[in-house]
């Protein structure tokens, strides 16, 4: 699964300004774009410069930031704005290495808002429950697709991609089976996926993994496998299939 999930993999600080205290060097940092940082010199040696930068994402509200100054100074800076710490490894010409440690605070208090893994996987599982719902036990196509991005994308080698897919597939459902009854058991979350164990009754009972992959608050993948639910009499043990 990729892990460098796409609402973390932009600069949720592009726009905000902070303020860097390492004691005895003490800066402005001023994210102008996603690669473009600007830096004011508010206590200590130095000067003010804007540099371009690279970044990636170590975890959610962390990012490795690297960039190279006029003078061919380089610069690590690890930017935790979870914990609002911030450590950066310099070297500069002549091979003189120097590390920083401080704190990372915006500028205006609370004018950014850190970005809750927790509550963005919280949303997904609440998207993909509601399309469950809609679709096989409100009998509403439309609705549940309105949940489906513009380029949804199926793995079930009997379903077209698209919403009009899932639109036509789920009308023969209605007219052979009125009555789905899709339950729930259990649902797991990892960053954009959500994977829903489930009991619905076609002709026969049914169990079902269904595995949903979300972006930007819509349902963009989906994959699936279902197998018959036995009897328990004719099962092997008798742990349930649930």
């Amino acid at each position: 699964m990729d892990t460098n999930h796409q609402a973390f993999r932009s600069l949720l600080m592009a726009g905000h300004q902070f303020i860097a205290d390492c004691g005895e060097h003490v800066y402005k940092l001023n994210f102008i774009s996603d690669n473009q940082l600007a830096i004011e010199v508010i206590k200590g040696k130095g000067i003010d410069l804007v540099v371009d930068f690279a970044h990636v994402v170590v975890r959610p509200n962390v990012y490795l930031l690297t960039w190279q100054e006029e003078d061919k100074t380089t610069v690590s800076q690890l930017a935790d704005f979870e914990q609002e710490q911030v450590y950066a490894y310099i070297t500069r010409p002549g091979q003189t290495f120097h590390k920083l440690k401080g704190s990372l605070k915006p500028v205006k208090p609370g004018s950014f808002r850190i970005h809750s893994l927790r509550a963005h996987q919280q949303e997904n599982i609440a998207i993909v429950t509601e399309f469950l719902d809609r679709a096989f036990n409100k009998n509403d196509p439309e609705g549940a697709t309105r949940l489906l991005s513009d380029t949804y994308k199926q793995h079930n080698p009997y379903m077209p991609d698209g919403a009009g897919g899932i639109s036509y597939c789920l009308g023969k459902f209605y007219r052979h089976i009125p009555k789905l009854g899709w339950k729930i058991k259990h649902v797991f979350t990892d960053w954009d996926y959500v994977i829903v164990h489930s009991e619905y009754d076609r002709d026969v009972p049914y169990s079902t993994i269904d595995i949903f992959r979300l972006e930007a608050g819509k349902i963009e993948e989906h994959w699936e496998v279902s197998q018959k639910i036995l009897p328990l009499e004719k099962a092997a043990n008798k742990n349930t299939m649930f």
